[in-house]
């Protein structure tokens, strides 16, 4: 049986060993039991900033006194220790350089330390974190969400800002495109899916509009940017990008559309009045004295249909000298204030033009001195014509006045004008007073006039206006009751007519002359109440015996049975007087009067007026026919 021979270690040549220690990238340092440096590679020399003489047989704390009482020391010690291996990163201040450091026990009772530089990665941690630090800051700041696709894995990262944006809980939901999908609208949907692979295929940047709907129900407008990012091979690798909430910017921008529609509707309104109105708009800068006309104002004083630009003082000139000087004053007093004024401009056709100016001074110097104004311009010619033509028919209507007032003095009549704009009656001094007034003229409204007159003369009163009012009479004629101040009924008898139209045949004024007829009709009743007792006389005579026979067999009437009413509406009966006639004598309706009629004859068994007469003779109750019929009033029976 062959024994087999113990393998030796070759010793390695200490040479040998320091070559391929001083070849590694990275530190290495052994110290002994006292902490003195015992051996130092290269690369450690280059990390401690000098050769391995000036730290070999120096104790490591008093060459680095920095380090006494640090985590690099506590860490150092427990090594040596052998209670555990030491793996980290440490700031070595001198050189304010990080060093990844892994140190173990040796068999010098000291430690070998194995040192890599980290300064690098850990300035890439440090700009990293800052990175992330003011990105949270710019996505609270903005409130903003970033977001992040791999194309390579298909996966999604979202931000808490973008998580809070839709409404979404980290807890719950993940980054994903089904989570993203389940907020939009289907109808917004689509589109930006389009606009996602667009930018994905083309490299253009991503830009997106949409609303979301989050899960209690609100809905938000979202704004998103992003870009794709391709790799060495030209294949897109990844897009990254940020979605901000816009919901106030888009209902500001949906209010300011709406704010614009209103403005070009509002001037577009604005030019059609101005035009049916033939208004025109200028400026005036009095800094530089110019006057600027629009195209209307420009038209109305015979320019072209276009902008025209005046020095002021020739516009002065354009103005009619019984005008000027008036118009210079009223320039000085309203240059600090709102200012109107009416005068005479010379058109470029030579006649004259009535014009409007209506403006204001809208910017003044620190001095109060005006700056710049801005105003209106209007055509009034046609209104200063009518205006004229209205005063001469006035000053005709005048004359006419004076002439007829001699006639109609004597005749006991009394004038009155009908203003047909102002729908008002002018009554002169006679009528006023025949109504009651003031000997005085008396303005009085035509539905104040029309509410006087009696309710059973009213209708035809007012068809016969209206007929005259349309043309279909030559002139207004009617006779009707009106109440008297004093509250009885007076008869008017009047005439009159419409002595001016506009151009379109509307009534503008009308003129006339009442009487008051109230004797006039007092004796034609008179006269016909006797007629008619006379008539009935003669009618019933040839009923007399029949009634009295019947009156033999009832007994003779009892005065003392009438209420004292029916003894007063008796007497007013047998004159003749009708049941409307007699209720405004005694002041009551008439209805009550027909009902003290019907109980008045059942109660005397009388069936005519001639009886009714015959028996207020035989009492001695008819009243005396030479004055007016009438009789005290007195309270009901």
């Amino acid at each position: 049986m062959k024994s087999s021979a113990k393998r030796k270690s070759t010793p390695v040549d200490g040479d040998l060993l320091k070559d391929i220690l001083d070849n590694i990238g990275d530190g290495f340092v052994i110290y002994d039991a006292q902490w003195r440096f015992v051996f130092l590679n290269k690369r450690a020399e280059e990390m401690l900033g000098g050769p391995a003489a000036t730290f070999l047989g120096k104790c490591v704390w008093e060459v680095f006194p920095e380090l006494v009482g640090t985590p690099v020391e506590a860490a150092y010690r427990a090594a040596a220790a052998g209670q555990a291996q030491m793996c980290q990163s440490h700031l070595f201040p001198r050189w304010g350089a990080w060093y990844f450091v892994r140190c173990f026990q040796n068999k010098l009772g000291g430690v070998s330390s194995y040192m890599i530089d980290v300064t690098e990665h850990k300035q890439q941690d440090e700009d990293l974190r800052r990175t992330h630090k003011l990105l949270t800051l710019a996505e609270k700041a903005s409130r903003a969400g970033a977001w992040y696709w791999d194309f390579s894995t298909d996966t999604f990262f979202w931000s808490d800002q973008f998580f809070k944006l839709y409404g979404l809980d980290p807890s719950k939901h993940s980054a994903s495109r089904e989570s993203w999908c389940s907020t939009i609208p289907a109808e917004d949907l689509g589109s930006a899916r389009e606009k996602i692979a667009e930018s994905r295929k083309t490299g253009k940047p991503l830009f997106t509009r949409h609303r979301i709907v989050r899960p209690d129900g609100e809905i938000r407008w979202i704004e998103g940017y992003g870009e794709t990012v391709y790799g060495d091979s030209g294949e897109p690798e990844y897009m990254a990008g940020f979605c901000i909430d816009i919901s106030e910017r888009q209902e500001n921008e949906s209010a300011l559309v709406r704010a614009q529609h209103l403005q070009q509707t509002t001037a577009a309104k604005l030019a059609l009045a101005l035009n049916a109105a033939e208004i025109g708009l200028f400026e005036r800068d009095y800094a530089t004295g110019l006057l600027r006309l629009d195209s209307r104002a420009a038209r109305l004083v015979g320019f072209d249909q276009r902008d025209q630009v005046f020095e002021f003082d020739l516009w002065q000139s354009l103005i009619h000298p019984e005008d000027r000087l008036g118009f210079q004053q009223f320039n000085l007093s309203a240059s600090n204030s709102d200012f109107g004024r009416e005068y005479r401009v010379r058109h470029a056709k030579g006649h004259w033009v009535w014009i409007k100016v209506l403006g204001k001074v809208t910017q003044f110097d620190p001095t109060g001195a005006p700056l710049h104004g801005i105003g209106v311009l209007q055509d009034i010619s046609e209104h200063k014509q009518k205006e004229q033509t209205l005063a001469d028919a006035r000053n005709s209507v005048i004359e006419a006045k004076e002439r007829l007032d001699l006639g109609l003095c004597c005749a006991g009549a009394g004038l009155w004008e009908l203003m047909f704009a102002t729908a008002e009656f002018r009554l002169d001094p006679r009528l006023s007073q025949v109504l009651g007034f003031d000997e005085k003229e008396t303005l009085i409204s035509v539905k104040e006039f029309r509410r006087l007159i009696h309710p059973e003369d009213l209708p035809q009163y007012e068809a016969a206006a209206q007929a005259h009012d349309n043309g279909e009479t030559s002139h207004f004629v009617n006779e009707f009751r009106i109440r008297h101040r004093f509250g009885h009924w007076v008869w008017l008898y009047s005439r009159g007519r419409i002595i001016s139209r506009d151009e379109y045949g509307n009534p503008l004024m009308a003129l006339g002359a009442t009487s008051d007829i109230s004797l006039q009709k007092s004796a034609l009743t008179q006269s016909a109440n006797m007629l008619r007792q006379i008539e009935m006389i003669l009618r019933d005579v040839v009923r007399l015996p029949e009634e009295s026979a019947a009156t033999a067999n009832r007994g003779s009437p009892d005065l003392d049975r009438l209420t004292r009413r029916q003894r007063q509406i008796l007497p007013l009966i047998a004159a003749g007087k009708t049941s409307s006639e007699i209720a405004s004598i005694i002041d009551v309706a008439t209805a009550t009067v027909v009902s003290h009629r019907r109980a008045l004859m059942k109660t005397l068994g009388m069936h005519s007026i001639s009886a009714l007469t015959r028996f207020a003779i035989k009492e001695n109750l008819m009243p005396d026919l030479r004055e007016p019929s009438a009789a005290p009033p007195e309270s009901a029976g």
